[in-house]
């Protein structure tokens, strides 16, 4: 590792839609179509968020060392990574180092204003099977 911070465009960074709710109906056939799709939509957004905190959580590490450069370049660092992976599955760590694109948080921010104002008009309409 050069002990650099690289920009990473998280190409394919967006998990595929479970086909407008297509696989969640056959778990529950007591939602309607709507709620399938924003549970979908729901769940994408969970895993955009939990990948953009493994980022930040791994710069923060390196921001909060004393002498970042060489604790990367003796390995040490990547080692504190899988050991803290290991101990926090609920709290992992990337281990690739990179910024986040800006627009990557903005796409994320817009997206996820997108889906409360959707599910929050659906719930208000009332839902039927």
């Amino acid at each position: 590792m050069s002990g650099t911070v690289e920009h990473i465009e998280l190409e394919g960074f967006r998990p595929k839609m479970l086909n407008s709710g297509a696989r969640l109906r056959r778990w529950s056939s007591a939602m309607c179509e709507k709620c399938c799709e924003l549970l979908s939509q729901g769940l994408d957004l969970c895993v955009r968020a939990r990948k953009l905190d493994e980022i930040d959580r791994r710069n923060n590490f390196l921001a909060a060392s004393v002498c970042p450069d060489e604790w990367q370049k003796d390995g040490l660092f990547d080692k504190f990574i899988e050991r803290w992976n290991a101990m926090n599955s609920d709290r992992q760590c990337s281990t690739k180092s990179g910024t986040i694109a800006l627009w990557v948080q903005e796409q994320y921010e817009a997206d996820l204003a997108e889906w409360e104002r959707k599910g929050c008009h659906h719930l208000m309409q009332g839902c039927l099977p």
